[in-house]
């Protein structure tokens, strides 16, 4: 599953208001276990694990605009939950939606806070 990550926020310096924006491409495997509640209706948990494609970091404002690849300073893998639900209907089309929650640090090194994954997906689709 290729899964679009990231974060965005913005910081007043003496140089006015920076933005900076965290973009993360993983490709994740998801192992999840599922459970049929009722006809149709099932909840799923299981591990997934993720591989850094592409990581980088976009500022924008003053003198500091531009993009910074970091992925050599990231984690490749990421180790992980996911625990959701989903619906089938009879004619095929389905839905689900999912929290996946990140276990590994991203950064190589960190000195501050931790900094992990935390993601909702949803999906749709059609059984054939």
């Amino acid at each position: 599953m290729y899964s679009t990550q990231g974060a965005k926020g913005s910081e007043s310096t003496a140089l006015g208001t920076v933005e900076a924006k965290a973009k993360y491409d993983f490709i994740n495997i998801p192992i999840m276990a599922k459970y049929y509640v009722v006809d149709g209706l099932a909840i799923e948990a299981g591990p997934y694990v993720g591989f850094l494609m592409k990581a980088e970091n976009e500022l924008s404002g003053g003198s500091l605009t531009g993009s910074q690849d970091i992925k050599d300073n990231m984690n490749s893998v990421d180790f992980g939950l996911g625990l959701g639900a989903s619906y089938s209907l009879s004619n095929g089309f389905f839905g689900g939606a999912r929290y996946n929650l990140g276990l590994t640090d991203l950064p190589k090194e960190n000195d501050g806070d931790a900094i992990k994954n935390g993601v909702i997906q949803v999906s749709v689709g059609y059984k054939f």
